[in-house]
């Protein structure tokens, strides 16, 4: 059994497009099974590590074990392989991530496509529509956009995971809380 540990912080100016940016790069890390972290400059920042447990120490009662059980089943649909077939780009047509988000096309030549979307610039292989970026392996570009189906199930899952962390966050806070004799919290 493996246990994902995830922290995320957004910055102020942090938008949902670039949240979802970094689960793209939450997800190839994972993929490649070692710790990462975003590169520095990004408004959103995260750091993570898998590591193996047992099922006794990963879980501490049956409810957690189911609710991190649902939570693997979303990683798992996070982690699907893109369903576009790999084709070459046509950078006079609209190009999209497999999150659906459209891509601005600035330049291209007979093998790269160069590409700006909320102010980060790409650099993508025109004959796959693969990322030539350093620690982007596995994120590539299509003229197809995905499915509103997948894309569906992929925010959803999203949701999932980020309200689990949520909660985890929450009942760890709220077992740190001083208790007084009777075991009541002092009032703030």
């Amino acid at each position: 059994m493996y246990q994902l540990s995830i922290k995320i912080q957004g910055g102020v100016n942090a938008s949902l497009e670039q949240v979802a940016a970094q689960l793209d790069i939450i997800k190839a890390a994972v993929l490649s099974g070692h710790p990462g972290q975003t590169q520095r400059g990004t408004a959103i920042r995260f750091t993570f590590e898998v590591r193996e447990v047992d099922e006794e120490h990963a879980y501490g009662d049956p409810s957690a074990a189911a609710s991190s059980a649902e939570r693997v089943r979303s990683l798992s649909v996070l982690q699907e392989a893109d369903p576009r077939a790999v084709a070459p780009l046509e950078p006079g047509l609209p190009v999209y991530d497999d999150a659906g988000r459209e891509y601005s096309v600035l330049s291209s030549s007979n093998q790269q496509v160069v590409t700006c979307t909320n102010g980060v610039y790409g650099l993508w292989d025109r004959r796959t529509g693969e990322c030539l970026v350093a620690n982007c392996e596995g994120i590539r570009l299509s003229n197809e956009r995905p499915s509103d189906e997948w894309l569906d199930r992929r925010r959803l899952a999203a949701v999932e995971v980020f309200s689990g962390m949520h909660a985890d966050a929450a009942i760890a806070r709220a077992s740190e809380r001083p208790r007084d004799i009777n075991g009541v919290s002092p009032a703030p």
